[in-house]
């Protein structure tokens, strides 16, 4: 999964899947895990320990 200025781009062997940020639906966060909601029932789960100098909600907020 890569973050960008854009949005969200997961690839997989079947695939590519982009998610701009102007449709992020909800952010939530826990001690461990930033989510990053596309619909009411769908997240992206990003372990804050794989992205150390996130600075994700406030791209997110700039972009919405």
């Amino acid at each position: 999964m890569r973050l960008s200025e854009e949005g969200i781009v997961d690839e997989s062997v079947n695939g590519q899947t982009k998610v701009n940020w102007a449709g992020v639906v909800d952010v939530k966060e826990d001690e461990h895990n930033l989510y990053i909601y596309n619909s009411a029932v769908s997240a992206y789960i990003l372990p804050k320990r794989n992205y150390p100098s996130l600075k994700i909600l406030e791209l997110i907020s700039i972009q919405r």
